[in-house]
């Protein structure tokens, strides 16, 4: 039975896939593209190309996909000040906290 935060991504070619690396994604959720903690299996040029649409339009998702052989330092990084990991997630972060009360601000307008 697969894990269901598993997912290995449809536009791998078959070869990354049977490759055996995985990569996790440490960022904040983005709704209705990725959740944090999310596990890829394939090459990493083959994951990026299969979030190619989220990463264009959030940059920092490439930094917060690390390989499987790193994400138990990472992990831990991404919650302590004073790293790229933790900088990094706190500017997705805030980006997307933006955007999210910049639409609701925008709905709100509408609606009045």
């Amino acid at each position: 039975m697969a894990n269901k935060a598993t997912q290995t991504s449809k536009a791998a070619p078959a070869a990354a896939r049977k490759s055996g690396k995985i990569y996790c994604y440490i960022g904040p959720n983005i709704r209705g593209y990725l959740h944090s903690g999310q596990v890829f299996r394939g090459e990493r040029d083959a994951v990026l190309q299969g979030l190619a649409g989220v990463a264009e339009q959030y940059p920092l998702v490439k930094t917060l996909l690390v390989s499987g052989e790193n994400l138990p330092v990472a992990r831990l990084k991404v919650k302590e000040p004073g790293n790229a990991y933790y900088a990094n997630f706190q500017k997705l972060s805030r980006a997307l906290l933006e955007e999210a009360q910049n639409k609701a601000d925008k709905e709100a307008t509408m609606n009045a």
